[in-house]
């Protein structure tokens, strides 16, 4: 995985709103070295950038399958997931990310790196129990 991958750049992006598509594949999920997240196939998160001239708004919207075996029955089958998350991004004089819906970027900042947020959006997907029961609820 680069990093250059994930990496947002939005300077010289007009105000408004922008789509941009994320493939996440085994070699994203390996770099973090999760347990949980080595069964995630046909991972996709879809971001839509909501430019303004002061602030930012990235809207995540999070789409896989995990390979996985059911909790009762120990039987394989595949997972839907699904997960969002929206962050506000400001401009501030230093980095800040503590807060999970606001990051503030230092003044002059033209790009800002996705990756952990796609990998935690996957990660809080996943729910703890895995019944294949519960797909037809």
């Amino acid at each position: 995985m680069k990093k250059r991958d994930h990496t947002l750049v939005f300077s010289g992006l007009k105000a408004g709103t922008h789509e941009l598509e994320y493939s996440l594949d085994a070699a994203f999920f390996a770099h973090y070295n999760h347990p949980e997240t080595e069964g995630i196939t046909q991972a996709q998160t879809s971001v839509t950038l909501l430019k303004g001239s002061l602030t930012m708004e990235l809207r995540f919207a999070f789409s896989g399958l995990l390979a996985t075996e059911d909790d009762d029955t120990g039987e394989p089958f595949e997972l839907p997931l699904h997960n969002t998350f929206t962050v506000v991004v400001k401009f501030g004089e230093v980095y800040d990310d503590q807060e999970p819906e606001l990051l503030i970027l230092p003044h002059g900042s033209y790009e800002v790196d996705l990756s952990q947020y796609l990998y935690e959006l996957a990660v809080l997907s996943i729910p703890l129990r895995k019944s294949k029961n519960e797909l037809n609820d």
